[in-house]
Protein backbone atom coordinates (compact mmCIF):
# COMPACT_ATOMS: atom_id res chain seq x y z
CA UNK A 1 0.00 0.00 0.00
CA UNK A 2 2.98 2.35 0.57
CA UNK A 3 3.83 2.14 -3.16
CA UNK A 4 0.75 4.19 -4.08
CA UNK A 5 1.77 7.36 -2.19
CA UNK A 6 5.34 6.97 -3.48
CA UNK A 7 4.16 6.85 -7.08
CA UNK A 8 1.89 9.84 -6.52
CA UNK A 9 4.79 11.74 -4.97
CA UNK A 10 7.08 11.14 -7.97
CA UNK A 11 4.30 12.17 -10.37
CA UNK A 12 3.86 15.46 -8.48
CA UNK A 13 7.62 16.02 -8.39
CA UNK A 14 8.12 15.57 -12.13
CA UNK A 15 5.08 17.67 -12.90
CA UNK A 16 6.33 20.59 -10.81
CA UNK A 17 9.90 20.15 -12.04
CA UNK A 18 8.76 20.23 -15.65
CA UNK A 19 6.49 23.21 -15.06
CA UNK A 20 9.21 25.26 -13.38
CA UNK A 21 12.13 23.99 -15.51
CA UNK A 22 12.88 27.43 -16.90
CA UNK A 23 12.73 29.13 -13.49
CA UNK A 24 15.54 30.27 -11.25
CA UNK A 25 17.62 28.11 -8.94
CA UNK A 26 15.61 29.37 -5.91
CA UNK A 27 12.43 28.05 -7.49
CA UNK A 28 14.00 24.65 -8.05
CA UNK A 29 15.10 24.49 -4.39
CA UNK A 30 11.54 25.36 -3.35
CA UNK A 31 10.19 22.65 -5.66
CA UNK A 32 12.55 20.10 -4.10
CA UNK A 33 11.47 21.06 -0.59
CA UNK A 34 7.74 20.93 -1.45
CA UNK A 35 8.16 17.62 -3.24
CA UNK A 36 10.06 16.14 -0.31
CA UNK A 37 7.40 17.26 2.17
CA UNK A 38 4.68 15.92 -0.09
CA UNK A 39 6.44 12.55 -0.37
CA UNK A 40 6.90 12.39 3.40
CA UNK A 41 3.26 13.26 4.16
CA UNK A 42 1.91 10.81 1.62
CA UNK A 43 4.13 8.02 2.99
CA UNK A 44 2.99 8.74 6.56
CA UNK A 45 -0.67 8.88 5.53
CA UNK A 46 -0.31 5.74 3.45
CA UNK A 47 1.33 3.82 6.31
CA UNK A 48 -1.35 5.03 8.73
CA UNK A 49 -4.10 3.90 6.36
CA UNK A 50 -2.30 0.57 5.84
CA UNK A 51 -1.98 -0.04 9.60
CA UNK A 52 -5.59 0.94 10.14
CA UNK A 53 -6.69 -1.45 7.41
CA UNK A 54 -4.66 -4.33 8.89
CA UNK A 55 -6.01 -3.61 12.37
CA UNK A 56 -9.55 -3.70 11.04
CA UNK A 57 -8.90 -7.01 9.28
CA UNK A 58 -7.33 -8.48 12.43
CA UNK A 59 -10.35 -7.38 14.47
CA UNK A 60 -12.71 -8.93 11.93
CA UNK A 61 -10.71 -12.18 11.93
CA UNK A 62 -10.68 -12.28 15.74
CA UNK A 63 -14.44 -11.67 15.81
CA UNK A 64 -14.98 -14.50 13.32
CA UNK A 65 -12.75 -16.84 15.38
CA UNK A 66 -14.59 -15.89 18.57
CA UNK A 67 -17.97 -16.51 16.95
CA UNK A 68 -16.79 -19.90 15.63
CA UNK A 69 -15.41 -20.80 19.07
CA UNK A 70 -18.71 -19.88 20.75
CA UNK A 71 -20.62 -21.90 18.16
CA UNK A 72 -18.34 -24.91 18.75
CA UNK A 73 -18.69 -24.65 22.54
CA UNK A 74 -22.46 -24.39 22.14
CA UNK A 75 -22.38 -27.51 19.95
CA UNK A 76 -20.45 -29.32 22.70
CA UNK A 77 -23.07 -28.23 25.23
CA UNK A 78 -25.91 -29.49 23.04
CA UNK A 79 -24.17 -32.86 22.60
CA UNK A 80 -23.41 -33.21 26.29
CA UNK A 81 -26.67 -32.21 28.01
CA UNK A 82 -29.87 -34.23 28.09
CA UNK A 83 -28.49 -37.70 27.45
CA UNK A 84 -26.82 -40.45 29.46
CA UNK A 85 -23.21 -41.37 28.79
CA UNK A 86 -22.91 -45.03 29.63
CA UNK A 87 -20.35 -47.80 30.05
CA UNK A 88 -22.09 -50.95 28.88
CA UNK A 89 -19.93 -54.04 28.45
CA UNK A 90 -21.71 -57.35 27.83
CA UNK A 91 -25.06 -55.60 27.31
CA UNK A 92 -25.23 -54.35 30.89
CA UNK A 93 -24.87 -50.77 32.07
CA UNK A 94 -22.31 -50.54 34.87
CA UNK A 95 -21.57 -46.79 34.92
CA UNK A 96 -23.16 -43.59 33.63
CA UNK A 97 -22.76 -39.80 33.53
CA UNK A 98 -25.64 -37.32 33.43
CA UNK A 99 -25.05 -33.61 32.68
CA UNK A 100 -27.66 -30.95 33.47
CA UNK A 101 -28.19 -27.58 31.81
CA UNK A 102 -27.49 -25.74 35.09
CA UNK A 103 -23.85 -26.91 35.10
CA UNK A 104 -24.25 -29.81 37.53
CA UNK A 105 -23.77 -33.53 36.94
CA UNK A 106 -24.13 -36.87 38.64
CA UNK A 107 -22.11 -40.03 38.09
CA UNK A 108 -22.99 -43.58 39.11
CA UNK A 109 -20.99 -46.78 38.93
CA UNK A 110 -21.21 -50.34 40.19
CA UNK A 111 -17.45 -50.40 40.74
CA UNK A 112 -16.03 -50.56 44.28
CA UNK A 113 -19.28 -51.99 45.58
CA UNK A 114 -21.37 -49.25 44.00
CA UNK A 115 -21.07 -45.50 44.43
CA UNK A 116 -22.41 -42.19 43.16
CA UNK A 117 -20.89 -38.74 42.82
CA UNK A 118 -22.18 -35.24 42.16
CA UNK A 119 -20.54 -31.97 41.19
CA UNK A 120 -20.19 -29.15 38.67
CA UNK A 121 -19.04 -29.16 35.04
CA UNK A 122 -17.74 -26.46 32.70
CA UNK A 123 -16.67 -26.48 29.05
CA UNK A 124 -13.12 -25.07 28.93
CA UNK A 125 -12.57 -25.67 25.20
CA UNK A 126 -14.73 -27.10 22.39
CA UNK A 127 -13.96 -30.72 23.38
CA UNK A 128 -12.76 -30.46 26.99
CA UNK A 129 -15.01 -30.47 30.08
CA UNK A 130 -13.74 -29.59 33.55
CA UNK A 131 -15.22 -31.87 36.23
CA UNK A 132 -15.30 -30.74 39.87
CA UNK A 133 -16.63 -33.28 42.39
CA UNK A 134 -18.51 -31.97 45.42
CA UNK A 135 -20.18 -35.03 46.99
CA UNK A 136 -19.68 -38.82 47.06
CA UNK A 137 -21.26 -42.00 48.38
CA UNK A 138 -19.70 -45.38 48.94
CA UNK A 139 -16.83 -44.10 51.07
CA UNK A 140 -14.60 -43.04 48.16
CA UNK A 141 -13.17 -39.72 46.97
CA UNK A 142 -12.67 -38.89 43.30
CA UNK A 143 -10.17 -36.32 42.05
CA UNK A 144 -11.29 -33.44 39.85
CA UNK A 145 -10.55 -34.16 36.22
CA UNK A 146 -10.87 -33.02 32.61
CA UNK A 147 -12.89 -35.33 30.37
CA UNK A 148 -12.96 -35.28 26.57
CA UNK A 149 -15.88 -35.25 24.16
CA UNK A 150 -14.24 -37.11 21.28
CA UNK A 151 -17.38 -36.68 19.17
CA UNK A 152 -21.10 -36.18 19.76
CA UNK A 153 -21.54 -39.86 20.62
CA UNK A 154 -18.40 -40.60 22.62
CA UNK A 155 -17.10 -39.30 25.96
CA UNK A 156 -13.73 -40.23 27.44
CA UNK A 157 -12.73 -40.16 31.12
CA UNK A 158 -9.13 -41.24 31.45
CA UNK A 159 -8.87 -44.42 29.38
CA UNK A 160 -12.55 -45.31 29.78
CA UNK A 161 -14.88 -44.44 26.91
CA UNK A 162 -18.60 -43.86 27.43
CA UNK A 163 -21.27 -44.01 24.74
CA UNK A 164 -24.19 -41.65 24.35
CA UNK A 165 -27.66 -42.98 25.04
CA UNK A 166 -30.79 -40.89 24.89
CA UNK A 167 -33.12 -41.28 27.86
CA UNK A 168 -32.22 -42.16 31.43
CA UNK A 169 -30.25 -45.10 32.75
CA UNK A 170 -28.94 -43.59 36.00
CA UNK A 171 -32.13 -44.53 37.78
CA UNK A 172 -31.52 -48.19 36.96
CA UNK A 173 -27.97 -48.01 38.29
CA UNK A 174 -29.04 -46.15 41.41
CA UNK A 175 -32.03 -48.42 42.10
CA UNK A 176 -31.72 -50.33 45.36
CA UNK A 177 -34.30 -52.91 44.27
CA UNK A 178 -32.94 -56.44 44.15
CA UNK A 179 -31.76 -59.33 46.30
CA UNK A 180 -28.88 -59.01 48.79
CA UNK A 181 -27.04 -62.07 50.09
CA UNK A 182 -24.70 -62.96 52.96
CA UNK A 183 -23.32 -66.30 54.08
CA UNK A 184 -20.65 -67.51 56.50
CA UNK A 185 -20.14 -70.58 58.69
CA UNK A 186 -22.78 -69.48 61.19
CA UNK A 187 -25.64 -67.92 59.19
CA UNK A 188 -27.13 -67.26 55.78
CA UNK A 189 -29.16 -64.10 55.07
CA UNK A 190 -31.22 -63.11 52.07
CA UNK A 191 -33.08 -59.78 51.84
CA UNK A 192 -35.10 -58.67 48.83
CA UNK A 193 -36.08 -55.03 48.30
CA UNK A 194 -38.92 -54.03 46.02
CA UNK A 195 -40.01 -50.42 46.00
CA UNK A 196 -40.75 -49.29 49.55
CA UNK A 197 -40.89 -52.78 51.10
CA UNK A 198 -38.42 -55.51 51.98
CA UNK A 199 -38.66 -59.19 52.83
CA UNK A 200 -35.94 -61.32 54.35
CA UNK A 201 -35.02 -64.66 55.73
CA UNK A 202 -32.29 -65.69 58.13
CA UNK A 203 -31.04 -69.25 58.38
CA UNK A 204 -28.80 -70.15 61.29
CA UNK A 205 -26.31 -72.89 60.41
CA UNK A 206 -26.37 -75.26 63.39
CA UNK A 207 -24.41 -78.20 62.09
CA UNK A 208 -27.41 -80.50 62.27
CA UNK A 209 -27.96 -80.48 58.49
CA UNK A 210 -29.65 -78.21 55.97
CA UNK A 211 -33.09 -79.79 56.47
CA UNK A 212 -33.03 -78.94 60.15
CA UNK A 213 -31.68 -75.43 59.50
CA UNK A 214 -34.27 -74.68 56.81
CA UNK A 215 -37.09 -75.76 59.10
CA UNK A 216 -35.92 -73.14 61.59
CA UNK A 217 -35.45 -70.31 59.09
CA UNK A 218 -36.77 -66.96 60.34
CA UNK A 219 -38.77 -64.75 57.96
CA UNK A 220 -39.29 -61.04 58.36
CA UNK A 221 -40.43 -57.99 56.42
CA UNK A 222 -40.65 -54.24 56.71
CA UNK A 223 -40.59 -50.93 54.88
CA UNK A 224 -37.90 -48.90 53.09
CA UNK A 225 -37.44 -45.15 53.47
CA UNK A 226 -34.58 -43.17 51.92
CA UNK A 227 -32.32 -46.24 51.63
CA UNK A 228 -33.01 -47.21 55.25
CA UNK A 229 -34.74 -50.45 56.27
CA UNK A 230 -37.30 -50.40 59.12
CA UNK A 231 -39.45 -53.01 60.79
CA UNK A 232 -43.02 -53.49 59.61
CA UNK A 233 -44.31 -50.66 61.83
CA UNK A 234 -41.63 -48.25 60.59
CA UNK A 235 -40.44 -47.44 64.10
CA UNK A 236 -37.18 -49.38 64.36
CA UNK A 237 -34.33 -49.08 61.88
CA UNK A 238 -32.89 -52.52 61.09
CA UNK A 239 -30.43 -51.74 58.30
CA UNK A 240 -29.45 -49.42 55.45
CA UNK A 241 -28.27 -49.48 51.84
CA UNK A 242 -24.85 -48.18 50.76
CA UNK A 243 -24.31 -48.59 47.02
CA UNK A 244 -24.62 -52.30 46.30
CA UNK A 245 -24.30 -53.25 49.95
CA UNK A 246 -26.95 -53.75 52.63
CA UNK A 247 -25.75 -53.42 56.21
CA UNK A 248 -27.80 -55.02 58.98
CA UNK A 249 -27.13 -57.07 62.09
CA UNK A 250 -27.48 -60.64 63.29
CA UNK A 251 -27.65 -60.63 67.05
CA UNK A 252 -24.94 -58.27 68.19
CA UNK A 253 -22.86 -58.59 65.03
CA UNK A 254 -23.03 -56.27 62.00
CA UNK A 255 -23.09 -58.03 58.63
CA UNK A 256 -22.91 -56.75 55.06
CA UNK A 257 -25.06 -58.30 52.36
CA UNK A 258 -24.02 -57.81 48.73
CA UNK A 259 -26.43 -57.21 45.89
CA UNK A 260 -26.82 -60.29 43.72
Amino acid sequence: MILIPLLLSFVIYYFLNGYFSNKTKQWKILIAIVSSLTIFLLIVLGKSWHDSYNMKKDTENNNVSEIKSKETIESTRKCLVGADWILKPANRVIAAWKFSEDGTFNFSTEALGGCSAWGNWKIISPDKIQINYTRFTGGINLNDEIITLTDCNSLKSGKIEYSKQEGSVNEDINSIDGTYLYKDDSAELEITISGDTWTGKTTVITGFGSDYDNQNTNYDNGIVKNNNLYNSSGTVKVGYINGNSLITSVGEHSVTLLKN
